[in-house]
């Protein structure tokens, strides 16, 4: 049996297509304890509500006799799950088994489950011990035994870096905040950490585990450039095949960079209370700096060594992770998606954050991602063709000059004789006498 809250709860607007805002128009309303409501409407009956229209795709309405509340997918009103709260029940000598990994927890790093409370979600104090067994970060937690089926895990200790290949010279701490009245199997990893904080505030809303939960780590995916409809985050696993392993590798590689384990803390921390309240990581800054981080790894061959890296570990398979990666520094960038059909293009950094902005370096399409522009490629990006033995100075760099070769019908390095003399060409070439002297000391 699930029981629905008796109260108006406030219904928070997430930056997802699966809990997106409104179109804007909210009407606000109190409940029966004098709270004033936040979601994007709220009508007193359900035949109030408005049309489920394009526009309002992905908003929330609460309806007021029903206490319920509702969002618009695909032109109609649907009851909203995420709001049901299903009973507490008990949980009898479970055995919990997982693998925690940033990279994967070295052996013997240490693991603790602690017991929530089922109505507050807070620590009851009642806690088990467990311990990674081997490099791979493998753990297990046995006899366990709880009051409700809410329970928090922590894995402690030396991790391997995926970035460098090597064990870490510091430890870290992992979170994961779980339901355990259906699973047995808990990964640890950078998501359920991320999503701890978030998922708990939502919790706190009146949104039941499950549903904060997937809102969270949709958030956290999406401040990533990620989007897709992924396994839960207990149950990825970056050594296995998979879109939503490949997307947790890759921002586990992000986020990691060359980072000391210090620094990574740090960082993990800003991340989880930036996003905690909205749902939105706002520091477009650390966003820029990773950004060129993952430009300066893809474009330098970085990314092959990294994958290299890892497989020498042999626990897995290892997910396409690469294509995140650079989707990352792509869209920071300010670059467009790089497909056939806009191979060629050249473009520069839009976003005066990233080293690039300002700079004469440009970015053309392969047809398959982007990779640094020569000097001829952005130079003559869009020319139209010239008169034959036309000079002209290049559009970016200013100083390297290209001439129009008619036998070629394409534009080339001039010399330094064609810079100065004009190019040569097929109706010039017995020409000896048109300029006489010395050009350039020669």
């Amino acid at each position: 049996m699930r029981k629905k809250i008796s109260l108006m709860l406030p219904l928070l607007c997430a930056p997802l297509a699966f809990w997106a805002c409104g179109d804007g128009e909210s009407n606000s309303g109190t409940s029966a304890n004098g709270s004033v409501s936040e979601a994007d409407l709220v009508v007193a009956t359900f035949d109030d509500l408005p049309v489920c229209s394009g526009k309002r795709e992905g908003a929330t309405a609460y309806v007021k006799d029903e206490k319920t509340a509702y969002i618009c997918e695909d032109g109609k009103w649907i009851y909203s799950t995420a709001y049901e709260q299903p009973d507490v029940v008990k949980v009898k000598d479970k055995s919990i088994a997982g693998v925690s990994q940033k990279g994967p927890f070295v052996t013997g790093s240490a693991v603790k489950l602690y017991e929530l409370d089922g109505e507050t979600y807070a620590q009851t104090g009642k806690s088990f011990t467990g311990k990674i067994t081997s490099d791979n970060g493998e753990f297990g937690v046995s006899s366990v035994t709880l009051a409700s089926q809410y329970a928090l895990l922590e894995a402690s200790g030396y991790y391997r870096n995926e970035v460098s290949g090597k064990k870490s010279g510091g430890t870290i701490t992992l979170n994961a905040l779980t339901d355990l009245s259906d699973r047995e199997k808990v990964n640890i990893n950078l998501l359920t950490h991320l999503e701890y904080e978030r998922a708990l505030y939502l919790v706190g809303t009146g949104v039941n585990v499950p549903a904060a939960k997937k809102q969270a780590e949709a958030e956290i995916f999406n401040a990533f450039g990620i989007q897709g409809d992924f396994a839960n985050s207990e149950d990825l696993n970056i050594f296995s095949k998979g879109e939503g392993n490949a997307a947790l590798l890759a921002f586990s590689i992000l986020m990691q960079g060359d980072r000391s384990e210090a620094e990574l803390t740090e960082l993990l921390t800003k991340f989880a209370t930036d996003i905690e309240k909205d749902g939105e990581w706002n520091d477009a800054s650390t966003k820029a700096k990773i950004a060129d981080w993952a430009n300066e790894q893809d474009l330098n061959g970085n990314l092959s060594l990294i994958r290299f890296n890892i497989n020498t570990w042999g626990l897995g398979s290892v997910p396409d992770f690469e294509k995140y990666v650079r989707n990352f520094w792509y869209a920071n960038y300010g670059l467009e998606a790089c497909e056939a059909d806009s191979k060629g293009v050249v473009a520069a950094a839009s976003n005066e954050l990233v080293e690039a902005y300002g700079t004469k370096t440009r970015y053309i399409c392969n047809g398959e991602g982007w990779v640094e522009a020569s000097d001829i490629e952005k130079d003559t990006y869009q020319w139209a063709a010239g008169e034959d033995g036309e000079i002209r100075l290049g559009s970016v760099t200013k100083s390297v000059n290209y001439v129009y070769d008619g036998a070629k019908n394409a534009w080339r390095n001039a010399s330094t004789v064609e810079a100065a003399l004009g190019g040569c060409t097929e109706t010039r070439e017995a020409d000896i006498s048109l300029n006489t002297g010395k050009v350039n000391g020669t």
